[in-house]
């Protein structure tokens, strides 16, 4: 998820082979508000935006959300060989001016992998006291891996334990 706004989202992705880019943004009606808030599986698609030239970095921007709304979006690519697709998952648009919201801000959840013996579990900790409070966005302003060149480091130091966040 990149650069939200009030009425859009641009999503990114990356596929080893170049492919075609599509994301189906859809809406599910919540049915609980509690810690994780839960919502009926998503099954009405609001929208479409895609991208038929292909590539392996892929970059769309939905237009037109509602601001401070909770959406779905599944992600798919394909080249003719092999087809992938990911989600729904969720994502939700920058409330609008004068609405109360809460962050989290976070520092060097990779830069110390080198020391960590933890394999990670330093940064499953910190995400899951970040996840209690539901945040609107979350800063990283340090290092979030120690090498982003490492896919290994992107792994086991950001996107295993940041998961559930």
């Amino acid at each position: 998820m990149q650069w939200p706004t009030v009425d859009s989202m641009t999503i990114m992705w990356e596929t080893s082979e170049p492919a075609s880019s599509r994301v189906d943004v859809l809406l599910a009606e919540r049915i609980h508000s509690g810690y994780q808030g839960n919502y009926k599986k998503p099954e009405q698609v609001i929208t479409t935006v895609s991208n038929e030239g292909h590539s392996k970095i892929h970059q769309l921007t939905v237009n037109g959300l509602e601001a401070g709304t909770v959406y779905f979006y599944q992600i798919h690519s394909g080249n003719g060989q092999i087809n992938v697709e990911s989600g729904p998952h969720p994502f939700k648009t920058t409330i609008s001016e004068g609405v109360p919201f809460s962050f989290t801000v976070t520092s060097e959840t990779g830069g110390y992998s080198g020391f960590d013996q933890t394999d990670g579990m330093i940064n499953r900790n910190i995400f899951s006291q970040m996840q209690k409070y539901r945040p609107d966005f979350t800063l990283f302003i340090g290092d979030i891996v120690n090498d982003g060149s490492n896919y290994d480091d992107w792994y086991t130091y950001f996107l295993a334990p940041a998961a559930n966040f």
